[in-house]
């Protein structure tokens, strides 16, 4: 093993540091975030919920197995996951969950309004993944891309 001696002095030198995509994309997820809180949005990671929201069809259907005398449109409408996949049938949920078992992972976020919408951050152009956009259409679900330009390398100085 190689020993590199390192003074306190060369640390405060500015520096051109390069990151990865991996690193690019995070950085374009937390603008993307900040980006619909900004236009005060109701929306869903589903990164980080999209399980979640599977789970909740599954727990419908164990309610209502439970409790048949109610619809499922009922437990749809008062589960506590409701804030998440922002479905008021089960018929959308059924469909939401349908598609995000097939495709969930080539979108970033669920955005509640009048027509499902799913949107998904883009840092390149190969970012936009034409069969999973198609198969959202074809569910009647809307698509929104957010185009955030991270740039190469950043300038970096310890003081």
């Amino acid at each position: 093993m190689k020993k590199i001696n390192i003074s306190i002095e060369s640390l405060s030198l500015p520096m051109h540091v390069g990151i990865s995509t991996e690193v690019k994309r995070k950085v374009a997820n937390i603008v993307g975030e900040e980006f619909l809180k900004g236009k005060k949005l109701e929306f869903t990671n589903l990164k980080e919920k999209g399980a979640a929201i599977k789970r909740s069809l599954k727990s419908v259907d164990q309610q209502y197995e439970a409790y048949p005398y109610l619809s499922k449109d009922w437990f749809v409408e008062n589960s506590a996951e409701r804030t998440l996949h922002f479905c008021r049938k089960y018929s959308d949920l059924k469909k939401l969950v349908d598609f995000l078992t097939l495709y969930g992972k080539d979108f970033d976020y669920l955005i509640n309004g009048e027509r499902t919408t799913l949107c998904k951050i883009v840092i390149e152009d190969s970012d936009k993944d034409a069969e999973a956009v198609t198969a959202a259409y074809n569910t009647g679900f809307r698509v929104l891309f957010l185009q955030v330009s991270v740039p190469e390398s950043f300038d970096v100085e310890m003081m």
